[in-house]
């Protein structure tokens, strides 16, 4: 599946976040895809999100906390508090996974 249409499947919308969040857009998550650049965090093998292929759609302003696309057949929404650390632990970065964007933006608003 092509990375616009997991973007889609997802709810993926720049107007749907509050003004703590710096969005990407479409066009610079596709790029760096094609491009190869990788913006995914470093991962302990262990951890939940190990080994998947991440796709960050956003960074919130006023914290270390950053959304990613996971990039599968059946795409979800993983948030992930990095640490800036090499974590050796499952449990590091604390990492929530959403179905969809709107359910992660139910439960971030206030």
């Amino acid at each position: 599946m092509r990375l616009a249409e997991q973007l889609a499947q997802v709810g993926f919308g720049r107007e749907k976040f509050s003004r703590q969040w710096r969005v990407s857009s479409q066009w610079s998550i596709c790029s760096r895809k094609v491009l190869g650049l990788n913006s995914a965090p470093q991962l302990p093998k262990n951890h939940i999100l190990s080994g998947m292929k991440l796709n960050k759609i956003a960074t919130r302003i006023d914290s270390d906390d950053v959304l990613y696309l996971i990039d599968s057949n059946l795409p979800k929404i993983a948030l992930i508090h990095l640490t800036y650390a090499k974590e050796t632990e499952a449990a590091w970065p604390i990492a929530q996974i959403y179905e969809n964007l709107d359910e992660f933006l139910i439960e971030e608003s206030p």
